[in-house]
């Protein structure tokens, strides 16, 4: 922002810079994908029909048991652990699945076991 500052004090001084736009809107805002809507492990009539949905699997994401089982038993189910952290976006927080990424392999070996 410094540079731009300066080039713009520059660009005055020459006389090719007029003046600045001052309605420019502002950019949109979107949420995060973990924000955009209410996860499962924030609403409690969801936990009591099915306890996986309290059980957070990767803390840093807040990806539950239940959401894993969901995407491992969907239509089209992902085939490694990419396809796993796509869909559910676990292993993909601060700790890049230090902590979580054992828990999810198994997960998905016993799913492609059976």
């Amino acid at each position: 922002m410094a540079l731009a500052e300066h080039a713009a004090e520059l660009l005055a001084e020459a006389g090719l810079l007029t003046s600045v736009r001052g309605d420019v809107p502002e950019p949109p805002r979107m949420p995060n994908i973990g924000e955009a809507f209410p996860r499962p492990y924030m609403c409690d009539d969801l936990i009591a029909g099915d306890p996986a949905y309290g059980t957070v699997v990767c803390f840093c994401e807040r990806v539950t048991a239940g959401e894993i089982r969901d995407a491992l038993a969907s239509p089209l189910p992902p085939a490694d652990l990419d396809g796993l952290r796509r869909r559910t976006r676990a292993m993909m927080g601060r700790c890049q699945g230090f902590f979580c990424g054992a828990e999810i392999a198994g997960r998905l070996a016993r799913v492609e076991g059976s």
